[in-house]
């Protein structure tokens, strides 16, 4: 039947398209930011923040010893310093000099433990800072490929958008209707070659005497076995 290889050059093309749609939706669907980004650059700042709070707590546990050391320096010059001989307010500034200082040891051994923790977040971060410019980098290179790639793509889409309509406006209504529904029922693929004497849909036998009346082109005829339009193809 006249028309058939044509029919066949759409069933190819649309084919085709399928597949460049189907890969420019993977490649679309690759764009913005990936899980493993969001993850790194949230533990970066996380751990940013964490050391920016912990510099703060113990530069302010400094100034509080600061203070202390202040009041334990008068304290002791009070107490010391002969200006003072009632025996309780002797007892007393001991007592407070005592507390000064037990209060003082404790944030100083508090500061020490902050500074430590400090020294090992420090060395947590510059971990993360070389993971995150790794993930970063590698993000950045994909996401380009991924721009090249879309880019291609719908240029490939719109060639065979292109294509396929000069192909359905060559064929008749009639013929286009049949292979339509034959698509629909069979996966897009409606029409298929005889290729060494086989279906190349379903890969059953076609009797010779079919395949010379598919040849001689007067009307459709159908696989026997998958119900496909059947062509010969060049």
């Amino acid at each position: 039947m006249p028309g058939l290889q044509t029919l066949y050059q759409l069933q190819v093309a649309e084919l085709e398209r399928a597949d460049v749609a189907r890969r420019l939706q993977e490649a679309e669907g690759g764009l913005g930011e990936t899980d493993d980004l969001r993850r790194v650059r949230a533990d970066l700042q996380r751990e940013e923040s964490g050391l920016t709070a912990l510099r703060t707590r113990v530069r302010d546990l400094e100034l509080e010893v600061k203070g202390l050391n202040g009041k334990a320096a008068a304290t002791e010059k009070r107490l010391y310093g002969g200006e003072v001989r009632n025996p309780k307010e002797l007892a007393s500034l001991q007592a407070d000099l005592a507390s000064l200082r037990a209060r003082r040891d404790s944030l100083e051994d508090t500061i020490l433990a902050g500074l430590t923790e400090m020294d090992e977040r420090e060395a947590r971060l510059r971990e993360l800072r070389g993971r995150w410019q790794a993930v970063q980098s590698a993000w950045e290179s994909r996401q380009g490929e991924l721009q090249a790639s879309v880019s291609a793509l719908r240029a490939q889409l719109a060639e065979l958008d292109e294509r396929i309509a000069r192909l359905r406006a060559a064929l008749p209504a009639s013929l286009l209707e049949v292979y339509d529904e034959a698509c629909r029922k069979k996966g897009g693929r409606g029409i298929a070659a005889i290729r060494g004497g086989l279906c190349e849909g379903c890969r059953v036998s076609v009797p010779t005497s079919i395949v010379q009346q598919v040849r001689g082109g007067e009307q459709i005829h159908r696989c026997t076995s998958c119900g496909r339009i059947l062509c010969v193809v060049g």
